[in-house]
């Protein structure tokens, strides 16, 4: 499992790392660009900028979960890992303030409406068992940018700061494979985004841009009293109430090309 993990984020950064390269050649070589375009946005008076624009998103979507369902038997400790990708569009804003001539510093507010999902199964006791779903309903991120230009035609940045996310997880207890009760968790969660990436000038107005960002929210832990029927030594159905718990913790690694027009 964990180096499937290890080749797929491998191959996310080898795609980034391709789409860097593209943008970079289609730009033309840093050097040449300095010759030709020797204003900096400096120079041409323009130290304030704010646009907006739309980000389109390659997502990966992973959760681990902890189900301790140890009342009902010391086997039924389950550790899975949600995972899932989805492609998607989100919407962002971005101001902010050149420092000389190769420093930048502003702040990307966006909102991703995701609705990712997956699940999982296992057998909890006897002809009982349960299907765990997890859900990415959608996120909002406010990032810190810090930009670094070596050339007119190319600035690197670094972003960092905090997300906010509502998903939720579903417990499903089956008994023969039909529904009997439900384990169902919805919550809010704060989160801290980081990542970096690279904008290129297409026109005086308008930029493209390719970066990674990687967020990780904090883990929640949630209780619940479930029943299982089970049968005595004389055959008597009893049924038997335990408290049962999981533990759930959201992360996503977002890949994105954005295009923004700023004013």
């Amino acid at each position: 499992m964990k180096f499937s993990i290890l080749v797929k984020l491998f191959s996310q950064k080898t795609v980034f790392f391709m789409v860097l390269s593209a943008l970079f050649l289609a730009t033309g070589d840093g050097a040449e660009g300095q010759e030709q375009s020797s204003k900096t946005p400096s120079e041409e008076g323009k130290f304030f900028r704010i646009g907006g624009g739309v980000s389109g998103e390659y997502t990966t979507l992973s959760a681990r979960l902890k189900q301790d369902f140890t009342p009902y038997g010391q086997a039924n400790f389950n550790h899975s890992h949600h995972m899932q990708r989805n492609l998607q569009i989100a919407p962002f804003i971005e101001f902010g303030a050149f420092i000389g001539r190769q420093w930048y510093l502003g702040l990307i507010t966006s909102w991703h409406y995701s609705d990712t999902k997956d699940s999982s199964h296992f057998f909890l006791r006897g002809r009982y068992s349960v299907v765990g779903e997890f859900k990415l309903k959608s996120y909002v991120s406010s990032l810190v940018k810090i930009g670094y230009r070596p050339w007119d035609t190319m600035m690197f940045y670094g972003v960092m700061g905090p997300a906010y996310a509502r998903w939720s997880h579903k417990t499903k207890q089956l008994f023969d494979g039909n529904p009997v009760g439900s384990f169902d968790v919805s919550k809010g969660s704060l989160g801290f985004s980081f990542g970096g990436g690279a904008e290129f000038p297409v026109t005086q107005n308008t930029t493209v841009s390719v970066d990674y960002i990687h967020t990780l929210y904090r883990s929640t832990k949630s209780r619940q009293v479930i029943n299982i029927s089970d049968q005595d030594f004389l055959g008597a159905i009893v049924v038997r109430s335990r408290e049962v718990a999981k533990t759930i913790q959201p992360c996503h690694g977002v890949l994105s090309l954005k295009i923004a027009y700023f004013f």
